[in-house]
């Protein structure tokens, strides 16, 4: 069983159809939550995003699912975090200003600099997304 954590934000339904497409014909149901439960009743959970960082964090604790998540993350649960998911993973974020993240992943998330020497990194530029 894999939960996929409904906190309002972005790509929520392709990421349920992909996880559907995939897993469903093994026999493995695919469940959205979004209210704070025990996530150990599922075997691995989703946070996926879609959007800005400071808006996802705050719906995520305001929706009292950043508790779980983080109860199934100190339970050795395996956690999925889909672009803007996989951020909120890290300490904290400077996206559109200065916001604490779940600090289950020691880092921050950066934003790349304006200029071309900001986009370099060992001595190759860096392609922004």
């Amino acid at each position: 069983m894999i939960a996929i954590l409904d906190y309002g934000v972005g790509n929520l339904r392709s990421v349920y159809k992909a996880f559907e497409t995939v897993a469903g014909p093994l026999g493995i149901p695919v469940d959205i939550v979004d209210k704070p439960v025990d996530l150990l009743r599922w075997r691995a959970v989703v946070l996926p995003g879609q959007g800005a960082f400071g808006d996802s964090v705050d719906n995520l604790r305001q929706q009292g699912l950043d508790r779980p998540l983080l109860d199934a993350v100190n339970a050795g649960l395996p956690v999925l975090g889909i672009c803007v998911g996989m951020q909120l993973l890290f300490d904290s974020s400077e996206e559109m200003g200065q916001y604490e993240g779940l600090h289950i992943i020691p880092g921050a998330v950066r934003r790349f600099g304006d200029t071309m020497a900001d986009l370099q990194h060992a001595g190759r530029a860096l392609r922004v997304p």
